[in-house]
């Protein structure tokens, strides 16, 4: 089959990339809106970009209620605090993640909906999530405009990684420990399974072969 993704509508597009790019890890960010509110949503359009210093970006789009221009209240918040708090959800956080993927009123807290607990950062005003495994701490780098319906990529320049003691060893990360969700298309989710280790990738000289 194919699929010429001109004609189609941003919803149509959208569901064919979300099932072909998984799984995906998911930013669940924290904000500060105006009137000092933890603001609380997931993005699973998230990676790095670079390393020294470290950065990371989230592609976001136009509130699903609002195709009119209107940005999501955390692009909001970062764009007018210039700063946000990538936390990391485990497993156990799965429950209160999808909830809070909601559309709630932007001056609801989806934290103090959800009963969760916050703590300070260490390098932003923006609290992170006490019960994540791991935290990323950002001051906004710059914004990139996508397309024709508002999409934007946030790139935010890591201050300061937050991350639970257990969880490194010899300066990396234990998966499996972390136990990350990952998203998939519709509304699915992902976590590990089986993790296959591979030796060292080499090119073979000629006498080898």
């Amino acid at each position: 089959m194919q699929i010429d993704p001109e004609p189609q509508t941003h919803a149509e597009n959208y569901k064919l990339m979300t099932g072909l790019v998984v799984p995906r890890p998911i930013a669940w960010i924290t904000t500060l809106s105006p009137g000092g509110k933890v603001n609380l949503a997931p993005f699973s359009a998230f990676a790095f970009c670079c390393h020294k210093p470290p950065m990371i970006t989230v592609t976001t789009g136009l509130r699903e209620r609002d195709l009119k221009g209107q940005f999501k209240d955390t692009v909001v918040n970062i764009l007018r605090n210039r700063e946000f708090v990538v936390n990391i959800a485990n497993r156990s956080l799965l429950g209160e993640l999808h909830a809070s993927s909601a559309e709630y009123p932007p001056d609801q807290s989806e934290v103090e909906a959800l009963g969760l607990e916050t703590c300070p950062s260490t390098s932003v005003e923006t609290p992170r999530l006490a019960a994540a495994p791991a935290a990323l701490e950002c001051r906004l780098h710059s914004t990139i405009e996508l397309g024709d319906e508002g999409d934007r990529i946030v790139i935010g320049r890591v201050l300061m990684f937050q991350i639970a003691d257990h969880l490194v060893h010899n300066g990396k990360i234990e998966t499996r420990e972390l136990d990350p969700i990952a998203r998939l298309g519709g509304p699915n989710y992902a976590t590990f399974g089986e993790i296959v280790t591979m030796p060292p990738a080499k090119v073979m000289s000629p006498e080898t072969t």
